[in-house]
């Protein structure tokens, strides 16, 4: 078993087609095939049920794939330490949408600020998808919202944070000494998509006190709902930090929600088999505000 056979295995699973890895590979489809066989003789396992003209991963695929990711990453750092000593490399950062607009930049400027070599390539997309990308490799490090439960990572809260309730400035609620969740619930509902962690925290708390969400509105984007919500076309739950500059400027009103309480934190997440690259380390400092004297 050679980084070879890893390689051809983390491309087969990534194209889920032998015919398609041998192209991106230059590589004949015979070849592809035989090396996966060798994989699967030299351990004793089926890494692949062949269905129709389709593949599937089995178990023991899916499990070989978690090592074969992180041991071709680590090969290709070695390789780029090796043959260049003063590069630091890429860092593929992952980011939810409230941490890329309010966090992730200053994050990132001071990070490239620091290290020069270093180059940040950034991916912002909800939780879920963070999260997802962080277990299966493609992402080296993640910033997410919540806690995050999942064996195979290692996450570190970094920062509190809540969500609250807001209403455009001419509508009812921005009047009100308080507001009860049922009433709130009736109200148009502008929320964000599901999987993004300021959906999910909200629902699973409207949910434990039994009632349900019904949105009018589902948005990836916070903008957006931001708008809506200025224009009247109904109420929102949003993360504090991102409608503050609204609410001082007078174009949102907080609503004196009752319940829920709405409050996480911020998790910085990356693959416990992962080895910590300097550009990963230093990221992993500025988050969590570990940086030396000497680094400031």
């Amino acid at each position: 078993m050679t980084i070879r056979h890893l390689r051809i295995l983390v491309m087969v699973c990534a194209c889920e087609s032998i015919t398609n890895a041998a192209e991106r590979l230059y590589m004949t489809q015979p070849a592809v095939s035989l090396a996966i066989k060798e994989l699967e003789e030299n351990y004793g396992i089926r890494l692949f049920d062949r269905l129709a003209r389709r593949i599937q991963m089995t178990q023991d695929g899916k499990r070989m794939l978690e090592f074969a990711i992180h041991i071709v990453d680590l090969f290709n750092d070695m390789e780029r330490a090796m043959k260049n000593p003063d590069a630091v490399g890429e860092l593929r950062i992952g980011s939810s949408l409230t941490i890329g607009s309010c966090l992730l930049p200053q994050y990132v400027e001071k990070l490239t600020s620091q290290c020069p070599g270093i180059k940040p390539r950034v991916f912002v997309n909800n939780s879920d998808s963070i999260v997802k990308s962080v277990r299966e490799g493609h992402l080296d490090i993640g910033l997410v919202e919540g806690a995050v439960s999942d064996d195979t990572l290692v996450f570190n809260s970094f920062m509190a944070d809540s969500l609250i309730a807001v209403c455009g400035h001419g509508h009812p609620f921005a009047h009100r000494e308080d507001v009860s969740l049922d009433d709130f619930l009736a109200q148009p509902l502008l929320l964000r998509e599901r999987g993004s962690g300021t959906r999910e925290l909200f629902q699973s708390a409207v949910t434990l006190l039994g009632k349900q969400v019904d949105p009018a509105w589902e948005s990836v984007s916070t903008t957006a709902l931001i708008r809506a919500v200025e224009a009247g076309n109904g109420v929102s739950v949003l993360p504090e930090k991102l409608v503050d500059e609204y609410i001082s400027a007078g174009r949102l009103n907080r609503v004196p929600l009752q319940q829920p309480r709405l409050s996480r934190s911020f998790s910085l997440i990356y693959h416990k088999n992962k080895h910590l690259s300097a550009g990963m380390r230093k990221l992993i400092d500025i988050v969590m505000e570990r940086e030396t004297v000497a680094s400031r």
